[in-house]
């Protein structure tokens, strides 16, 4: 088939499609999307009160059939929307052959900066994946404008990661993701929004801030954590569970004018508690300051990891 045009729910799709069938089925495609919008598809399932009941969430996956045809080609989509976020000029190339798909080259624009991906699934009854990431370098403004959230970011944000997983059913994610990651934010701010989207209150300055780490089974954990700003040294490290959206982690703050003091954050993401580890005096001493910081790095922490997440 030559010259493929079609519309697809609201999606252009264009190319041409191969298909031979002599011993095994074998697809060869080259095909084209202006745009596809998983955001709507998601949201539409959820609106509609269609999510699939726990019984036939728990059902084991039966994947074999994929080892049954051979696959070669590429895919281009001009615009890419999922979880508020868009990707833009999206091209991947595929091979599957003996239950294996790879993809070699996955390439796109997020935000100002080049997308570097490569991953492969292997199809038994369930499947493992394994996936490599790198963005460099984006607009972090633009990026925080389109997920929202209570956290406004600025700068440039730069995220590399290594994740791979074996599934045998549906909703084993995150429980079953292992890896590493790294992310870092340079010449950037924090500020809180609104529910409205206004923003409030004056801007955190960022000279630099990152960490890295590890990821087993859906519990991230680092021990590099650094933020840097006028006047402002934090470092420490702790985990993050992404199954029950818990944290506990333990920083040092090194604030001008103030004695230094280990600051820890816990408990829920949506509702993150501290603890301040010092003296009375101290407490008396940093009592004020500190309060407005403590809400800036709970702000940070969150906003970071719902935006990179």
């Amino acid at each position: 088939l030559r010259e493929i045009r079609t519309k697809l729910d609201q999606s252009t799709i264009t190319g041409t499609l191969n298909l031979a069938w002599s011993e095994q089925l074998s697809l060869n495609f080259k095909l084209n999307a202006d745009e596809i919008d998983l955001d709507r598809y998601m949201d539409g399932n959820k609106s509609n009160g269609t999510e699939k009941s726990n019984s036939a969430g728990n059902k084991e996956w039966d994947l074999r059939f994929m080892r049954n045809f051979r696959a070669q080609g590429e895919m281009g989509v001009g615009r890419l929307k999922a979880m508020r976020f868009t990707l833009q000029n999206l091209r991947t190339k595929y091979k599957l052959e003996n239950g294996r798909l790879t993809s070699d080259s996955i390439t796109g624009q997020f935000y100002g900066a080049p997308v570097i991906s490569k991953g492969s699934i292997v199809f038994t009854k369930g499947l493992s994946f394994s996936n490599t990431l790198t963005i460099n370098d984006f607009d972090l403004k633009a990026a925080s404008d389109a997920r929202g959230g209570a956290a406004a970011l600025t700068g440039k944000g730069s995220v590399h990661s290594e994740m791979n997983a074996s599934l045998t059913g549906p909703d084993q994610l995150p429980a079953l993701l292992n890896g590493k990651w790294r992310v870092e934010v340079l010449s950037g701010s924090f500020q809180h929004r609104t529910p409205d989207g206004k923003l409030k209150g004056k801007p955190t300055m960022i000279t630099a801030s990152g960490a890295s780490g590890t990821i087993t089974n859906g519990v991230a954990r680092g021990s590099d954590f650094y933020l840097k700003g006028p006047g402002l040294q934090v470092s420490g490290g702790g985990w993050i569970d992404f199954n029950n959206e818990t944290l506990d982690c333990n920083f040092n703050v090194n604030m001008k004018n103030v004695p230094d003091f280990p600051l820890r954050l816990y408990g829920s993401m949506s509702n993150t508690k501290t603890s301040i580890g010092a003296g009375t005096l101290i407490l008396n001493t940093i009592g004020d300051i500190t309060k407005g910081f403590v809400d800036v790095l709970g702000g940070i922490v969150e906003g970071t990891w719902k935006l990179f997440r």
